[in-house]
């Protein structure tokens, strides 16, 4: 199979999956917020929730960022028993390191509960912790076996093992979680052990097809040294930039806390919903995207020199601009509609889906700025520079911490959404600049033809949905493959060349199935 058969196809299974992923994702979502509305459980599990998930990005989370070139380059090179033999001696740190932050997390939990949470939210939360403490060790394992994948150029596995990931948890919530009078700590306790029965699963569909190839660790030291080096800028910086999602809640709390409006105390709930929805938008913009063309570009910079990197950067791009924009554009302005329209139902009212809707809305920036920063993010680490961005993150998120502590108190927890906003967007527009200086103006080539063609059928596609909408033709579910069409049949009208590749992708890989 060429290059060009290969991309499509994997580029139509990461779509495909993240696709049916998002839908997944918003259906636990939905169930979740019908079950507990934005009461006090489900508050607190959205602040837990976001501990083990810091320890895991810290220890864990950017193993991919080093060890997906170093796999690529040997796996390209014949030296496959290299390969296995790094591979799993970076599995076996990765258990002993992830196992060292679940025990400690869970013998923790009530110290760290204190000096985090309400007293009244301090023996549900103790509980949750120690229940979720062992999503560490499941997404360490997650994060090393996907790198270990797409160092390979496989996708069909990490693709799978989400999906299967979040089915799981789908239906365990769905068949154990009751909704009980009073909501008790019971339910929300159900919800955890869902979480982590699907993060069990989808490791064991990541491992099933590697566990046969895995060997005695082994690895030079010298080698293992230089990927320290890589590795260690990018862990410190997460240690200060993961952060951030803590920070968010605990300035949510403060919000909760201080407020004597109901719909504010609910400030912690409304946020997670939020960002849950915006991190799974951003699935879509990355995954399909980021993902394979982080080892693309780490072939094309080793065959081609940084010409041949910059031309297929640019195309990533462009591609990337044509998702992004009417993404952005379409749930930024119907954002209040399609919360209520997933959400709204049981515990969670029509005032949650406006908070909810104004706070996606204020967050958008996360959405842009996230999409396009992992792909300058991973142009960086291809080209050896794993510093430039940690650093670029560090400050960005500093004054953007600054903003929020500022603008709590008069905004609110719309502070939070706009400077979650600002960490993004500042950070990416700063990488952007510098990769630009690194390899000239030729790294962003077409995009903003790209850009001004996208904005025009957005726009087109928007008033489309808007007919649908305000005329009663149908809800989110007509709204959103509606204005895709549209969107989509603008672009051809105006020829724009990444709308069409993207369309023969699509084409391509349902011929193929």
């Amino acid at each position: 199979m060429n290059q060009s058969s290969r991309t499509v196809q994997n580029l139509g299974i990461v779509y495909v999956a993240s696709l049916v992923q998002l839908v997944v994702q918003f259906l636990i979502q939905a169930f979740i917020a019908s079950q507990f509305g934005a009461l006090e459980q489900k508050q607190a599990f959205a602040s837990v929730l976001a501990l083990p998930t810091f320890v895991a990005a810290v220890v864990t989370g950017s193993i991919g960022y080093v060890l997906i070139p170093e796999l690529q380059a040997k796996f390209s090179r014949q030296q496959d028993r290299e390969g296995w033999q790094l591979a799993s001696y970076i599995g076996l740190l990765t258990v002993v390191l992830s196992c060292i932050g679940w025990f400690l997390l869970y013998a923790l939990a009530r110290p760290i509960c204190q000096s985090l949470f309400r007293e009244e939210q301090l023996q549900l939360c103790s509980l949750l912790l120690r229940m979720l403490s062992v999503q560490v060790l499941f997404n360490g394992l997650i994060s090393w076996l996907q790198a270990l994948h797409h160092g390979r150029q496989r996708f069909l596995a990490p693709a799978l093992g989400g999906v299967m990931g979040t089915l799981t948890t789908l239906a365990w919530a769905f068949v154990n979680v009751q909704a009980a009078e009073g909501r008790d700590s019971g339910n929300i306790m159900a919800i955890a052990t869902a979480i982590n029965l699907g993060s069990l699963v989808s490791v064991i569909v990541h491992l099933s097809p590697v566990i046969r190839n895995l060997c005695w660790p082994s690895v030079d030291r010298g080698r293992l040294a230089a990927l320290f080096a890589l590795y260690w800028p990018l862990m410190l910086g997460a240690a200060f930039l993961r952060v951030e999602p803590v920070v968010d809640r605990v300035l949510a709390e403060h919000v909760a806390g201080g407020s004597l409006e109901e719909i504010s105390k609910r400030a912690v709930a409304h946020l997670h919903d939020a960002q849950r929805i915006l991190v799974a938008l951003v699935s879509i913009g990355t995954s399909g995207l980021s993902l394979i063309a982080f080892p693309q570009l780490a072939e094309r910079l080793a065959t081609q020199g940084k010409s041949g990197f910059a031309e297929h950067f640019a195309l990533a791009c462009r591609r990337l601009t044509v998702l992004v924009i009417p993404v952005s554009l379409g749930v930024g302005v119907f954002a209040t509609w399609i919360v209520r329209d997933l959400l709204q139902r049981g515990a969670f009212t029509l005032d949650d889906s406006r908070v909810v809707g104004n706070l996606i809305l204020a967050s958008m920036g996360m959405f842009v700025g996230a999409s396009y920063g992992e792909l300058l993010a991973r142009g960086h680490y291809v080209l050896g520079d794993t510093r430039s961005p940690t650093i670029i993150g560090v400050l960005s998120l500093t004054v953007a911490m600054i903003g929020m502590v500022i603008t709590i108190e008069p905004w609110g927890v719309y502070g939070i959404g706009l400077g979650v906003s600002a960490y993004f967007l500042i950070s990416a527009a700063i990488m952007a600049i510098v990769l630009g200086r690194q390899l000239g103006a030729g790294v962003y080539q077409g995009m903003v033809t790209t850009s001004a063609k996208s904005v025009v059928a957005a726009l087109a596609a928007c008033a489309v949905c808007y007919g649908v909408y305000s005329w009663g033709w149908g809800k989110t579910w007509i709204a959103a493959p509606t204005g895709a069409v549209s969107y989509f049949g603008v672009l051809l009208l105006l020829q724009e060349s990444a709308a069409v590749q993207i369309l023969k992708i699509v084409f391509s890989r349902l011929r193929l199935a």
